[in-house]
């Protein structure tokens, strides 16, 4: 879906809502194994990684657009800044500066209004990447939060082994912290996330008697 957007008009019309959907469909679709788990961890930090890329695209876009019959700001600076327009996320003063600067070598009197066309363009860029990334914790958080029932039951199942127990409570513990905090799966692979937590033996989940079933036991 990201791939397909080449031109302004597929920029605009992409939604956030419907990239969210596709992707939390194709990541519903692996099963919840330990592998099946690894595997869907690596995809949703795979789809986070595509992010950056995506920016700088949409940006150098928004760019040809907005500066179409604008000769003021070079190509190649142009393409400097579609690069590196996340760098600007925190400081869009120092872009716009940096544009000003650029501009006002050649063309004084235009400076300040190129300086903001691109501020304009980087903010409507970076809102766009944060909504992107929100979309992929959000189902980094959901899919966790699916998969913790299961990881619990597994953990405690006196059937399996001890090592399988072990592996499932340490799944259990990373699973929760994505809950918690859905931008760890970027910081290290599933595995070594997994590796962190030490095992504890868990045990079943005993459901209280209801009154009805205290009644009855009398």
């Amino acid at each position: 879906m990201l791939d397909a957007v080449q031109s302004l008009a597929r920029l605009d019309a992409l939604a956030c809502d419907d990239y969210a959907a596709q992707l939390a469909a194709e990541v519903a679709a692996i099963d919840t194994s330990e592998a099946g788990l690894a595997e869907r961890d690596a995809a949703l930090a795979a789809a986070l990684g595509t992010l950056d890329g995506f920016a700088a695209r949409a940006m150098r876009i928004r760019l040809e657009h907005a500066l179409a019959d604008d000769t003021a700001l070079p190509a190649a600076f142009r393409a400097t800044l579609a690069a590196t327009v996340i760098g600007y996320a925190d400081d869009l003063d120092r872009l716009r500066q940096r544009v000003a600067g650029a501009v006002v070598r050649v063309a004084p009197t235009r400076a300040g209004d190129v300086a903001d066309a691109v501020v304009a363009v980087a903010e409507a860029t970076l809102a766009q990447r944060a909504a992107l990334i929100a979309a992929v914790l959000g189902i980094a958080r959901a899919q966790a939060a699916a998969a913790l029932a299961q990881a619990r039951t597994a953990a405690a199942d006196r059937t399996l082994d001890d090592s399988a127990r072990a592996r499932w409570s340490s799944i259990r513990q990373e699973l929760e912290a994505i809950v918690a905090a859905p931008a760890r799966i970027v910081g290290a692979p599933w595995a070594a996330r997994v590796a962190q937590h030490a095992p504890v033996d868990e045990r079943p989940v005993v459901a209280e008697p209801s009154f009805g079933e205290l009644i009855e036991l009398d």
